[in-house]
């Protein structure tokens, strides 16, 4: 009788155990899930301060009254757009190519002529970004 008392105890257990196991996974699979809802929520408020950025940004290209700070972030930007146009000019004298003023076709660095719009180059002499 203990036998089989002591069996039904084991059982009970595991079955209560396996139980708490579902119960705990369904709660993560739960919060998983808000957590992706508010991951989502947090992506579209993040579309939206972009939107009110480019908003501000644009107001500052076109010398709108802005606040001291609002106008510190937007001169920031523009040294970044600076800093990325040096970039892009180390990339272009390794690739050993210039880009024509007029159109933006890249081209090998010794042609004179642009092969897309037939403009004249300068003379890599003249150009101190290449």
């Amino acid at each position: 009788m203990d036998l089989k008392n002591n069996f039904s105890k084991i059982t009970k257990s595991i079955s209560e155990s396996a139980s708490n196991v579902v119960q705990k996974s369904n709660e993560l699979i739960e919060v998983s899930s808000l957590n992706g809802e508010i991951s989502n929520e947090e992506k579209k408020k993040n579309m939206i301060y972009i939107a009110i950025g480019k908003v501000v940004y644009n107001s500052f290209i076109n010398k709108a009254e802005l606040s001291e700070e609002i106008r510190h972030k937007c001169e920031a930007i523009l040294e970044h757009d600076e800093q990325i146009k040096i970039i892009m000019d180390k990339i272009i004298n390794v690739k050993r190519v210039k880009k024509c003023p007029n159109c933006g076709v890249d081209m090998n660095i010794s042609i004179n002529f642009c092969p897309d719009c037939g403009v004249m180059q300068k003379l890599i002499e003249d150009d101190n970004t290449l």
